[in-house]
């Protein structure tokens, strides 16, 4: 049983908080009053908290690597079973978060448009085969060595009409439905494939026509 130095009620030692620096380990103010004060007092404990975190920034990250490095295990140990005893309630509280991180990152997007598109553009301008190689990667899980090899044994040309644009890179050709890499083609040749749905009837149909057309 402990006083509370605030309301002077007596309390269980689980209704405080724990503080290592106390003779006792327990923090003078039960987890009510401390709760009530920081509620009242939110503003000037921000304001506090930043100016001294500001003051003591390395020292304060350097102790706090040191304290996760040491008890990681108990940590990870602690999160796994808060998750499991309050499952709904992290869950509920993800998803504010992401609610609250999405319009955040929507504002800031707006209010700094010009500044941040022009950033994209220059990285895109001073890194475009490393902008290149990640866009082949998330689309088509392809690498740029690897759609240069593609490139080399095509002898740099389209796969089905053999042309090829100086000024437009070749597009990545493959399955829809099982995603695999076919060749790659031109412009003109992807768009076909793309409007007849890569039907094979509609293509012999096609030919038929122009073979009776061209008096073929």
């Amino acid at each position: 049983m402990k006083e509370c130095s605030k309301c002077h009620s007596i309390l269980e030692d689980n209704s405080f908080s724990k503080r290592v620096s106390a003779k006792d380990g327990l923090h003078p103010w039960c987890k009510v009053c401390t709760k009530q004060y920081r509620s009242d007092n939110k503003d000037h404990i921000s304001i506090v908290s930043k100016q001294y975190f500001s003051e003591n920034r390395d020292i304060i990250l350097k102790k706090s690597k040191e304290y996760h490095t040491r008890n990681r295990e108990t940590e990870l140990e602690r999160g796994r079973a808060y998750y499991q005893e309050n499952k709904n309630k992290v869950k509920e509280s993800l998803k504010r978060r992401a609610v609250k991180v999405s319009d955040a990152q929507k504002r800031y997007y707006l209010a700094n448009k010009e500044q941040l598109n022009e950033k994209q553009r220059e990285y895109h301008k001073n890194n475009k085969l490393k902008a290149k190689n990640r866009n082949l990667q998330n689309n088509f899980g392809l690498t740029l060595d690897e759609y240069n090899n593609k490139l080399l044994s095509q002898n740099n040309v389209c796969a089905i009409c053999g042309d090829f644009d100086k000024d437009r890179a070749l597009a990545v050709d493959h399955n829809h439905n099982t995603g695999q890499i076919r060749g790659l083609l031109c412009k003109s040749c992807n768009l076909i494939l793309g409007r007849i749905k890569e039907d094979v009837n509609t293509l012999i149909n096609m030919i038929a026509y122009l073979k009776l057309y061209n008096g073929e």
